[in-house]
């Protein structure tokens, strides 16, 4: 069971954000998610806000 995943400095973009969020969709074990150091901007942010709305998690 995944609880922690950590993705610092990996250079993510918005594409890498949002495919990430759509994965949290379907993942009810998810506590942390560290993505310090990326690139995420608005876009990508704005998956997250939309995902976290809308589980559970």
């Amino acid at each position: 069971t995944l609880v922690t995943l950590n993705i610092l400095k990996t250079q993510i973009l918005d594409q890498g954000a949002q495919a990430i969020a759509l994965a949290l969709l379907s993942n009810t074990s998810l506590k942390v998610l560290d993505l310090r150091g990326n690139c995420v901007e608005e876009p990508g942010a704005q998956q997250f806000i939309h995902v976290l709305r809308n589980n559970t998690v």
